[in-house]
């Protein structure tokens, strides 16, 4: 889990820096969490949520491993790290109720209307997974982005 915390926290860190032009401080993978992860999280959170409703954010260029995006492409890039990475920690957890699923729904309805194709490259997204209609909408999520559903342990 501390693996998967840590990548969802370095991503805030990096996206709030790309939003404000400033340094993050470290690469992605670096360690975040430090000896207080919790902290670490909610500092990271807040740092991501105030770059994110700075004036003129969307109209920014965010610069990704695969290169430059569009702010609102970036949002829908980076809504998706944060609904998926916290979707993985919360089964990993045993907390599935705590996963917004109003807010899942609404990016795999988004997921659906793209070209999405693109992003089912080796290392980003695999093949739609099969998932009964039924299913809450976090799992319809994973599944549609060909993420596995059993707590992961590498973690």
């Amino acid at each position: 889990m501390r693996t998967e915390l840590n990548h969802l926290v370095g991503g805030m860190h990096i996206f709030a820096a790309e939003l404000t032009g400033t340094d993050p401080g470290g690469e992605h993978e670096d360690d975040w969490l430090g000896t207080d992860p919790q902290a670490a999280f909610a500092d990271a959170a807040r740092l991501d949520r105030a770059a994110w409703h700075r004036p003129g954010a969307l109209e920014t260029t965010v610069r990704l491993g695969f290169g430059a995006v569009p702010g609102p492409m970036a949002a829908v890039i980076h809504l998706t790290e944060v609904l998926v990475h916290g979707a993985d920690l919360a089964i990993a957890t045993a907390q599935e109720r705590l996963v917004d699923e109003q807010d899942c729904d609404a990016l795999l309805t988004t997921m659906r209307g793209m070209d999405f194709d693109a992003f089912r490259r080796p290392g980003m997204f695999g093949p739609e997974l099969h998932q009964p209609t039924d299913a809450p909408a976090h799992r319809r999520l994973l599944a549609f982005l060909g993420r596995g559903l059993s707590p992961r342990r590498d973690m």
